[in-house]
């Protein structure tokens, strides 16, 4: 959560409505977007001086703007240069469909269902905000934007390919069990 939080204060100061609203809508497949989550990273980096904040008075509501600090942003480029790692990808809901035998024959499909389509309305989500960055136009933006827009797109291409991938494979499940 801390890296996720870093990034997007190196784009923009943000207080932590924003930070939540930001991590909500475009960070579901990756982290959590409780509050509670969002507070704890905070909280470690404040101490670590990793972030700070400001006071706003805006409209009668006292409200901190965070800012990412030199701290923060080595701390964040040193994470960037990792390798990217396999196997760190933990899917919690993948343990559901090991132990699926447990449970009752007719309950099965039924949970299978319940989950395509969920999974089917998170495709819908991810590809409406494929429309609206398709008419972002950052070509004047200077090509660190630009950059950093096409990653952004890749990611959620990739979360978009996922998706519908899931959405054959369970499909494919499903009537496997109706057999």
């Amino acid at each position: 959560m801390d890296k996720i939080i870093l990034g997007l204060l190196m784009i923009k100061d943000m207080t932590i409505y924003e930070l939540h609203t930001n991590i909500k809508n475009n960070f579901g497949p990756m982290a959590s977007d409780s509050m509670g989550s969002i507070q704890a990273a905070i909280k470690k980096m404040l101490f670590h001086q990793a972030i700070i904040y400001c006071e706003k008075v805006d409209k009668g509501v006292n409200k901190k703007i965070y800012q990412i600090t030199d701290i923060g942003k080595n701390n964040l480029q040193k994470w960037l240069l990792l390798p990217m790692e396999t196997g760190k990808h933990k899917n919690m809901e993948l343990s559901k469909l090991f132990f699926m035998g447990m449970i009752p024959r007719n309950k099965r499909a039924e949970l299978i269902t319940e989950y395509i389509v969920s999974v089917k309305k998170e495709l819908r989500y991810l590809t409406a905000i494929a429309e609206r960055y398709c008419d972002l136009d950052v070509t004047s933006q200077g090509q660190e934007v630009i950059d950093l827009v096409e990653f952004q797109l890749s990611t959620l291409q990739y979360s978009i390919d996922q998706a519908e991938f899931e959405i054959a494979w369970y499909e494919k499940l499903l009537a496997k069990i109706k057999q």
